[in-house]
């Protein structure tokens, strides 16, 4: 089990390290009041040449499916999508990872064949939108889902966005070796559709990915406390432990610059993957960029901005896990202090029009209802859909661009329409401290509290916390 952990650990380390490096020497291409506002597309848009990309993306998907997980909900036919034609989407019943995670990245994909064919942001969307309903009435046998319509469209717009911008960064700064090896497995990792389009039928690299604005950091260490729940179920739960911690931040543009961004020239990430001897698991990823970025306002040493967001969320841990879509209207503020100091602050609020949220009561309810998606009447699902609002406080003391200490606190209600009936409070207070060693290099030290409060109205209500204290290093120039 150990030898399993270990090698995914340090094939994620490598990784990391490559989009780090290859971001992080970028910073001082562009100033930080100086984000270009305007590009134009390449003139080849061929919508036949994207929608057949789009086919065949598929097409590739549904034969490794039905070679390998060799299941009946992958053997169509012209009668199985004709019964799916009159079919009203469902919510279905699969696993939080296949529904969170793999459906938006499968958006993705639909989404960057339309970036690489010269096509701008909403025209892409559309097409992952196509790509999406293609699957949905046509690649498998059940009934559309109604989740996985939202999760590939809005989800994959949010990482192709993402994920197609880094990747150019990694082409466009590859090293040698080891380390050019791992960056240029990254870059098609994360961006397999643009690779395939300008591999096999000359596409392009869009030139709004075209912008060296994005800045790393990559922490590598221990962390201590309960593992995260990886089946986001109401399982028991390891209660402590040290594992082996990868994070990393990213932050692209400047939500500050003086000319009006244009869409997600403004945009942040997170990952976070944690390891030990009995568990490999993806903690956080979280992708967040500008939709519509209102006005700039500066006096004296004082900025403000606002903007409209479109954010992607997978977060799981031991007293939770939540995923999915969300529209924030952001608040920025940023206090110079002088002599290299600043201050950013944060206020986000969030509308999340369908939310995962872990549930002990999810499978016995959806048990008890009878609801299944898939043919032979299986569930795995252990978590709710629900409607969420919240709210997100966060502020940041840097100094020479590098943060040096940052607190944030965070609380979601999401009210379930899918699973056992209640609501769900979630709530995460997390600290962060920074201390520069060298021009790359930190010592880093961080605490985590995560809490849920879940009322269900059939059955008992379960409140679950947990905590965990981080030690490491960073590298990067964020």
């Amino acid at each position: 089990m150990r030898a399993r952990t270990t090698t995914p650990t340090i094939l994620g380390a490598i990784l990391l390290l490559g989009l780090a490096h290859s971001v992080s020497a970028q910073v001082r291409a562009l100033p930080a009041d100086t984000l270009p506002t305007a590009s134009t597309n390449p003139g080849r848009r061929s919508v036949w040449v994207a929608l057949t990309e789009v086919t065949a993306v598929n097409a590739l998907i549904w034969s490794y499916d039905y070679t390998f997980r060799r299941k009946p909900v992958f053997e169509i036919s012209p009668r199985t999508f004709a019964n799916n034609l009159g079919r009203t989407p469902e919510w279905d019943t699969n696993t939080l990872l296949m529904n969170q995670l793999m459906h938006p990245y499968n958006g993705a994909m639909y989404y960057n064949v339309a970036r690489s064919e010269g096509f701008g942001p909403l025209a892409s969307s559309l097409f992952t939108l196509v790509g999406c309903a293609e699957w949905e009435w046509w690649w498998e046998t059940v009934t559309p889902s109604a989740n996985d319509i939202v999760n590939t469209t809005v989800g994959g717009i949010t990482l192709g966005e993402t994920f197609g911008r880094l990747s150019a960064d990694l082409r466009r700064n590859r090293s040698g070796g080891l380390l050019g090896f791992g960056q240029g497995l990254l870059a098609g990792i994360l961006d397999p559709g643009g690779t395939m389009n300008r591999g096999l039928l000359g596409g392009v690299t869009n030139p709004d990915f075209l912008r060296p604005s994005t800045r790393a950091r990559l922490q590598l260490g221990a962390s201590t406390g309960p593992a995260s729940d990886a089946r986001a179920a109401g399982q028991t739960v390891p209660s402590g432990g040290t594992r082996a911690r990868m994070r990393l931040d990213l932050e692209h543009g400047d939500r500050f610059a003086a000319a009006k961004p244009a869409f997600f020239d403004a945009f942040e990430l997170g990952l976070q993957l944690s390891g030990g001897s009995d568990l490999f698991s993806i903690d956080e990823l979280r992708a967040r960029g500008s939709l519509v970025g209102g006005p700039r306002e500066r006096e004296g040493r004082s900025w403000q901005a606002t903007s409209l967001d479109l954010e992607f969320e997978l977060t799981r841990n031991a007293a939770y896990a939540v995923a999915g879509q969300s529209v924030n209207l952001s608040y920025h503020h940023r206090l110079a202090a002088g002599r290299g100091w600043e201050l950013r602050t944060i206020v986000d609020g969030r509308l999340m029009p369908v939310t995962a949220v872990s549930s002990e009561g999810a499978l016995p309810e959806l048990e008890r209802k009878g609801i299944s998606s898939e043919p032979d009447g299986t569930i795995v699902r252990t978590y709710d859909y629900g409607l969420g609002a919240g709210l997100r406080l966060a502020s940041g003391l840097r100094h020479g661009g590098r943060e040096v200490l940052q607190a944030g606190w965070e609380t979601s209600w999401v009210h379930t329409f899918s699973g056992a009936d209640g609501t769900h409070r979630l709530q995460t207070l997390d600290l962060r401290g920074t201390l520069p060693i060298t021009a790359r290099w930190s010592v880093t030290a961080s605490w985590e509290l995560h809490r849920r409060d879940s009322g269900f109205e059939r059955l008992p209500d379960v409140d679950r916390t947990s905590h965990a204290l981080s030690l490491g290093m960073s590298f990067g120039a964020l």
